[in-house]
């Protein structure tokens, strides 16, 4: 797989394999960028793997694209050792992880939890459209943008500019690639809109 563009999981294969296997000290790692500072364990290798056999399966999805630097690293008990090291390029459509907060909030016009934002962060640069939906399915409101992150401020008004009743309302968020909008990815939550005060008395 070096220098191959990656999508979605993909099988890291490898061997590695001594008669004296140090299980301790053996492990594939990951690193973004070519020569990455910061090396992350994907799997500690705790046997002998003496064929061409799949090591991990490597949810590539979950990161942002970019260059990822992969290494097997290999000791034997004598203090002897083996690296393996290469580069791959991924290339995803997907929203990493996604917020709304405050969750709920209260769109009354007294400054205090008027509003409510919604945040992503995406695997690249992608068009994206929120649309919000009532409790029948009915389209609240819509907003759309392009980039790499979201973060979208929603004043709890519909697209006539009246402020919405109290109630839970879905969010979904879908994103599409740029360059090839086939290629997509969508995620949905919910948020309350809670304008009645506590009571007391």
């Amino acid at each position: 797989i070096q220098d191959e563009q990656l999508t979605g999981k993909i099988n890291i294969t490898g061997i590695a394999d001594d008669l004296h296997f140090d299980q301790a000290n053996s492990r594939l790692s990951y690193g973004q960028g070519a020569s990455p500072t910061v090396w992350l364990t994907l799997k500690d290798i705790k046997s002998p793997i003496p064929t061409e056999s799949v090591i991990k399966n490597w949810d590539t999805e979950v990161l942002a694209n970019d260059i990822y630097s992969l290494r097997l690293y290999i000791q034997d008990t004598a203090g002897n050792t083996a690296l393996r090291r290469i580069q791959v390029v991924t290339d995803n459509v997907n929203i990493l992880n996604y917020t709304a907060a405050p969750n709920p909030f209260s769109p009354d016009g007294d400054a205090i939890k008027d509003e409510t934002t919604f945040q992503a962060d995406l695997t690249t640069a992608l068009d994206w459209v929120i649309s919000i939906k009532d409790a029948q399915a009915n389209l609240i409101n819509q907003f759309q943008g392009q980039g790499n992150s979201i973060q979208q401020v929603w004043d709890g008004k519909d697209t006539q500019g009246a402020i919405v009743g109290d109630g839970k309302y879905t969010y979904v968020i879908t994103v599409s690639g740029i360059s090839d909008p086939s290629r997509t990815d969508q995620v949905s939550g919910y948020v309350t809109a809670d304008k009645q005060p506590p009571l007391a008395q």
